[in-house]
């Protein structure tokens, strides 16, 4: 049988943003997640509170099993119509949870961090891969090699460095949010968008500038429209 011939360009017209955005505690991600087109907040961290004047809907993550009755009821398009946003907040919160899992089953610690990863790469893809869904995978920040260089660099943070070398490549889009004080002291947040040598980030679409106002559905927007 032949197969199915596309095109790339409508593709990218109709596709849905996956995108990972990691950064240091206070920096704003939770709140981020908020500004995306009608978001569901998938939560490990209960670190709702900086949302507490905002009614974004959410759901908990304690366990294991809590992971994979949330990612189950995610994929089902009947009962998630309303939410044009999946935010998953943190997977780093998530690889300890599960790393924790594998310990009270693996004695052989490298048969746990080595179980961890395989439960994590398989996570991260399957909730990347959900259809028709943006989804915004938040991460801790934390110190990684660059594959390339050698160096040490910002970079999402895991349980292990296979892991944190791996999951950055399954995404378009991976954003690093930074704080800074303006000449009068005001707090402005912002995405870097590009690596620069000190950072892990990378904008595949092309239409974003170096550093970009963290508001996901004006991002969103901006890359559907390029």
């Amino acid at each position: 049988m032949a197969p199915t011939i596309r095109y790339t360009n409508q593709q990218a017209a109709k596709r849905c943003i996956k995108s990972m955005v990691y950064g240091l505690a206070g920096v704003g991600k939770t709140r981020l997640c908020a500004t995306a087109p009608k978001p569901m907040l998938i939560s490990a961290e209960s670190g709702t509170l900086s949302l507490r004047k905002l009614r974004v809907p959410y759901v908990e993550i304690h366990t294991v099993k809590d992971l994979v009755d949330v990612f189950n009821w995610a994929r089902s398009s009947t009962e998630t119509k309303s939410y044009d946003t999946f935010c998953l907040d943190s997977i780093s919160e998530i690889a300890d949870i599960v790393l924790i899992d594998e310990k009270r089953k693996n004695k052989d610690g490298r048969k746990a961090y080595y179980e961890m990863g395989e439960q994590m790469l398989a996570l991260v893809r399957a909730f990347r891969d959900i259809q028709d869904k943006h989804v915004v995978i938040v991460a801790q920040q934390g110190r990684i090699r660059d594959e390339a260089t050698g160096a040490i660099i910002n970079g999402p943070q895991f349980p292990g460095q296979a892991v944190a070398n791996k999951v950055p490549y399954f995404f378009d889009e991976l954003w690093h949010m930074c704080v800074f004080k303006d000449a009068d002291g005001k707090r402005i947040e912002a995405l870097k968008t590009q690596a620069d040598g000190d950072s892990d980030a990378k904008d595949r679409s092309g239409a974003l500038d170096l550093w970009e106002q963290p508001n996901l559905t004006s991002i969103f927007t901006k890359i559907l429209a390029n």
